[in-house]
């Protein structure tokens, strides 16, 4: 529900040419960043965009609670930190990452196209990882290549584990 709330807010967005650009969503204002694929087309991206509240203390172990708004423009400008997990491909016994980890990134090559009329395609990808490692910040993942074509991508991070 959440992302669908996200990605109404892009399509009825605004963009700031100073100092990047601003989305308004149902849950406050995100300042992105303006970025470029590798065939030099220029596209948005709101990162580090939180879909639940964190999962610690007593909402450990518990379905995901939405994302409360905020009232000041949010930082949107950097990936979250990952899920905890193991590095699996160097078999490291070491846990890395963070429990307030569930957000999602938003790239979108037109914002300005959402205001006047015609909606582009949503590509909403889960990473891979057999449940144990992965996240959606990485660069396997990135929106470089994907965004020269009209389309929205979503990458999301979620807990990890069996």
């Amino acid at each position: 529900m959440l992302i669908l709330r996200l990605l109404l807010g892009v399509f009825l967005s605004s963009v700031s040419a100073s100092e990047g650009p601003q989305v308004a969503i149902s849950d406050g204002m995100l300042q992105g960043l303006y970025m470029r694929t590798k065939g030099g087309r220029k596209f948005s991206g709101f990162m580090g965009v939180p879909y639940a509240e964190p999962p610690v203390e007593d909402l450990r172990f518990q379905p995901p609670v939405p994302a409360k708004p905020w009232h000041k423009v949010r930082d949107a400008t950097k990936v979250h930190a990952v899920c905890p997990q193991r590095d699996v491909y160097r078999r490291s016994t070491v846990i890395e990452g963070e429990e307030d980890c569930l957000y999602l990134n938003v790239y979108t090559p037109k914002l300005e196209k959402f205001q006047d009329s015609e909606k582009l395609p949503v590509m909403i990808f889960f990473h891979g990882g057999g449940w144990l490692c992965g996240s959606g910040n990485g660069m396997w993942y990135g929106p470089e290549v994907l965004l020269d074509k009209d389309v929205v991508l979503v990458v999301t991070n979620y807990r990890l584990g069996r």
